[in-house]
């Protein structure tokens, strides 16, 4: 006998949401209890991501597929279409193998329509899977953003804490007592962290016996060696090289939390953070000194997770032409284009030919240097003139891109009623068109609205002072460094001449 079966899964891990699973289990019983059907076997995916996921990664949906393929299954029970998959491709997939061996698929929500049949339901199944896919890249989105003001008040969002750390939501690691019960809230200017003890002590015993380390070994430059003579404390004998590498760069120990999130480095250094301290003030030096010992050692790259500049040949490891679209011959006027580690010209005969990185660094240094003295002198200038430089490219797409959007859905509309009543090949290819360049329209215009977001938000805090303090220290990201280099409208590279440089800001002509 062929059985009815229930197919479960979430997305978040269970302290975020705690009765998902057991509301999708009482949903699709009540669904087979209303309609007399028996339950035989209930598939549980657990805490799973399906947007990260193949369906093999998945070992209940691959038992669950198997058994449908070896005839098994007479019908699925599963809350929506999003439980089965996060990506078309993946749905359509299980989509198919279901209809080949005829098996019945019901949604068990009240908002979900059940799947479609006829000529054009794969096509209709695929529309609303890619609907299903949109809504899980915007919360992504979403929980990014959420995450953002969190961490700015020294929060700790991304990722397990550091080594000699805890999430205040855990039961204490040194704790006795059953029934402890988690901390719920956070008080103001409360961290969401706290203190391992037995683990600080380790911690503190490391960078105490670095300060002590022989001179001899540091000069031996081997990692490997300089951990082995660590780990002869019993303290830090359980160690693996990764941890003691963590631990001696981990910032947190003098009260600065450092995180990445979505690309983006957020150093935070407040009263939040400073509570998490392990070195006192006074004893800041010893972890100033540690990380001046570890730099001078070669430490593998899967220690730091960094790559090595004397690698070749690796395309990741070649440098970022940040000029390559307005870089010109200063000889024959040809663009100069980006090949391995230097700008060549596309004139063959010709030998200008500087290195991306030396030539990248002294426009960046002009331009930067310019930057200074005219915020200095004419800061309100200045902001209007990056405000309109960044801000009305932006506003120009996201205003194209929302009319192209609104034609598009009013087509989608109508070609979806007329391959309803006339179903036919080439209705259904023109509807498949008007739902792709829909989804791009959409994907492009999440990009600018998000890269204007940002943009408009960065600009309306942007003060003098602090500004000019930032860009005046110099110590600035590659993205900094990128978003200053966009106001280079051309740059004329000459042998042994300095080059001239034209920027996007009135009056600047290369001035030195």
């Amino acid at each position: 006998m062929k059985k009815t079966v229930i197919y479960l899964r979430q997305s978040l891990n269970t302290d975020k949401q705690p009765h998902s699973i057991s509301m999708q289990k009482d949903m699709a019983l009540e669904y087979a209890e209303k309609r007399d059907w028996i339950i035989h076997e209930v598939y549980d995916e657990g805490n799973r991501s399906a947007r990260k996921t193949t369906l093999d990664e998945r070992p209940q949906l691959k038992r669950l597929l198997n058994d449908v393929e070896t005839g098994k299954i007479e019908r699925i029970l599963v809350f929506k279409r999003d439980r089965l998959a996060r990506k078309v491709q993946q749905y359509i997939e299980i989509y198919r193998i279901l209809k080949k061996y005829k098996v019945d698929l019901h949604f068990t929500a009240d908002n979900e329509p059940p799947p479609f049949e006829g000529a054009a339901s794969e096509f209709i199944e695929a529309i609303l899977a890619g609907i299903a896919e949109h809504e899980a890249n915007n919360i992504v989105q979403r929980l990014i953003y959420s995450k953002i003001p969190l961490i700015k008040k020294g929060l700790w969002q991304v990722g397990s804490p550091p080594f000699a750390y805890e999430s205040k939501k855990k039961k204490k690691s040194d704790s006795k007592e059953e029934d402890e019960e988690p901390i719920k809230e956070l008080k103001e200017g409360e961290s969401n962290l706290r203190h391992i003890p037995d683990k600080v002590k380790t911690v503190r015993t490391l960078y105490s016996e670095v300060d002590a380390i022989s001179t001899d070994i540091v000069d031996k430059r081997d990692f490997s060696f300089f951990c082995k003579c660590l780990k002869e404390n019993e303290n830090l004998a359980s160690l693996t090289p990764k941890q003691i590498w963590d631990i001696i760069v981990q910032p947190l120990h003098i009260g600065k939390m450092v995180q990445r999130l979505d690309g983006n480095e957020y150093s935070i250094d407040n009263e939040v953070t400073q509570t998490l301290r392990i070195l006192t003030y006074e004893e800041e030096g010893l972890w100033y000194k540690a990380n001046d010992i570890v730099k001078q050692l070669d430490v593998p790259e899967s220690i730091t997770g960094e790559k090595s500049e004397d690698d070749e040949g690796l395309e990741e490891e070649l440098p970022m032409a940040k000029l390559e679209h307005v870089l010109r011959c200063g000889t024959c006027k040809e663009p100069l284009i980006a090949i391995k580690k230097v700008y060549k010209c596309k004139t063959k005969t010709c030998k200008n030919a500087p290195k991306i990185n030396k030539l990248d660094e002294e426009v960046f240094q002009r331009v930067w240097a310019y930057l200074i003295k005219k915020g200095e002198h004419q800061w309100g200038k200045l902001k209007e003139i990056l405000e309109k430089r960044y801000g009305e490219p932006f506003k120009a797409r996201i205003t194209y891109l929302d009319n192209e959007i609104s034609l598009l859905e009013n087509k989608i509309k109508s070609h979806f009623q007329q391959l309803l009543k006339y179903p036919s090949e080439d209705n259904q290819e023109q509807l498949s068109y008007l739902v792709n360049c829909y989804k791009e329209k959409s994907k492009e215009l999440e990009k600018y609205e998000s890269l204007h977001f940002h943009n408009k938000q960065f600009l309306n805090h942007l003060d003098k002072k602090e500004t000019l303090d930032l860009i005046s220290d110099i110590n600035l990201t590659e993205i900094q460094k990128q978003n200053i280099l966009s106001l280079v409208k051309v740059v004329h590279y000459h042998r042994k001449k300095t080059p001239d440089i034209r920027c996007l800001i009135p009056t600047y002509r290369g001035e030195k």
